[in-house]
């Protein structure tokens, strides 16, 4: 056989059987690649990379060239460019985190044909499909799936981790605590239902190009046409665009999340509803006692009641200026259980609003649980409540209306209508729960239609309040003239 036909030959067998020499990542993803070099890498050092992305893209291709390459590193040459891949430690231990359909079909086929041929060693390790991963330098990953318990998430020391599709938030103290030495974790997710948490957590503003490193890939990025080194033709992204509803483009083509268009109150921004200071105006109504107080409870049988104080002003303005748990406790969405008795809540209350200048006027409880037994059984949490001097009356609890009503207080700004409602950066509980309060996945506007339920405790606190107690009366205890109604400059012209 001459030389030539040695080397086609030879070609031949390493696209058949070492397909990870010739992965040829699009251009978006060859910039997520190059983002693990931007962090500071040093003993103990953990960080984060996300390539959220539509669907087929290549996420899952990308996921096992990564992990191959972090195994033992076969000579691709976009991985072998970066410092980091080249120059990770070796042998390690990783983890790919994924549903259980990924792991019983889509891995092994996708592990199959773009790793090695005999470089690596499968294992079922106990499962019913491969799930361990063996390697001749000792490294070695293993598959493990969402329905799993959390506690086997913590049983084993890692490397590095990756996160296929949305993770169910309950797996991510565990994954955090695995990595002792520090290392990457990588999300290659398409952004559907479940992922508002990765938002909020995560990709927050403050984190980004620090910890946090985010790639954005659309469906165009892998074209052929458009794209640089795409895989998808044209026409099947313009036939999909076609079959998804508005909420699933922005996910499966644009990477958007799709909590984000699925959310009930798309009209809340930072930028414009949390504010880190009172204004003039609010401030002045202080001074005067122009100003009323509400306080709203929405209890709960296992977990830490949320709690919510509220200033109303003259002009309308509502501010939410204090939360219970405060930030003392851990965030409220990471609080899984409450040892509080209710009367321990009654005495929490009582102390908090000792502080006050004014009483509070208006007391609010979710009618549902408020009308409960409490977490001992007998008189309900309502009883026990007014039994310490705190009344709380039911509001009126239509979930349609009193989103409707949240919706008008907050505004439309970037239309100049001037928002309502506002939080003082500290209650961090209840801006959480505007940011993450979505629609099930019919997101229907029915009447029998019902919320996302995970982080709507405080969410039902303000629809509570928009509908039943964030209504102005002229308070007994005011201490002058009635401040001139305020407005931003901005807005006054269109007022007047």
């Amino acid at each position: 056989m001459d030389i030539q036909k040695q080397a086609q030959l030879k070609l031949k067998q390493i696209a058949l059987y070492q397909k990870c020499y010739s992965w040829s990542p699009c251009g978006k993803i060859e910039n997520f690649l190059k983002q693990f070099d931007k962090p500071k890498w040093g003993v103990g050092e953990t960080n984060i990379f996300i390539l959220r992305a539509a669907n087929r893209i290549g996420k899952t291709v990308t996921g096992c060239n990564i992990a191959n390459y972090l195994c033992s590193p076969i000579g691709n040459k976009w991985l072998r460019d970066i410092k980091f891949f080249r120059e990770f430690r070796r042998p390690n231990v990783g983890r790919i985190v994924t549903t259980k359909n990924a792991a019983e079909t889509t891995y092994p086929q996708t592990i199959q044909e773009w790793f090695p041929r005999g470089q690596y060693f499968p294992h079922k390790n106990g499962r019913q499909f491969d799930s361990l991963f063996k390697f001749p330098n000792g490294s070695h990953f293993d598959i493990f799936t969402f329905e799993r318990d959390t506690t086997e998430m913590e049983s084993t020391h890692l490397d590095w981790v990756m996160i296929d599709e949305p993770m169910p938030y309950k797996f991510w103290t565990g994954v955090l605590s695995r990595l002792t030495y520090g290392g990457p974790i990588i999300f290659l997710f398409t952004a559907l239902e479940g992922s508002g948490w990765i938002r909020s957590e995560i990709e927050k503003v403050e984190r980004v190009n620090k910890d946090v490193f985010v790639q954005v890939v659309c469906a165009e990025d892998a074209c052929i046409e458009h794209g640089i080194r795409g895989h998808l033709p044209h026409a099947y992204i313009e036939n999909k665009t076609k079959n998804y509803d508005d909420d699933e483009q922005l996910a499966r083509l644009s990477g958007g999340y799709i909590s984000l268009s699925g959310m009930v109150y798309k009209n809340f921004a930072r930028e414009y509803h949390v504010v880190s200071d009172l204004i003039p105006y609010w401030k002045e109504c202080l001074d005067t006692g122009f100003y009323n107080i509400v306080n709203i409870v929405d209890p709960h049988p296992r977990k830490a009641f949320a709690i919510g104080w509220y200033y109303v002003f003259p002009n309308g303005d509502i501010v939410c200026f204090g939360e219970f748990p405060d930030d003392t406790y851990p965030p409220y969405h990471k609080i899984k259980s409450g040892d509080i008795k209710t009367e321990e809540y009654a005495q929490i209350i009582k102390d908090t609003e000792s502080e006050f200048k004014q009483p509070v006027e208006t007391r609010l409880m979710d009618p549902k649980q408020g009308h409960a037994p409490s977490e001992m059984g007998g008189d309900s949490i309502q009883k026990i409540m007014a039994s310490k001097g705190l009344v709380y009356t039911d509001p009126s609890s239509s979930t349609i209306n009193g989103h409707q009503a949240v919706k008008s207080l907050l505004g439309r700004p970037q239309d100049g209508q001037r928002p309502q409602l506002y939080f003082m950066d500290y209650c961090r509980n209840h801006i959480f729960s505007m940011e993450n309060y979505a629609w099930k996945e019919s997101k229907g506007l029915d009447a029998n239609e019902k919320a996302e339920t995970e982080f709507d405790d405080y969410a039902d606190n303000m629809r509570y309040g928009a509908l039943s107690g964030f209504k102005y009366f002229q308070p007994a205890s005011k201490r002058g003239k009635q401040p001139k109604v305020w407005l931003p400059k901005s807005y006054r012209s269109k007022k007047e």
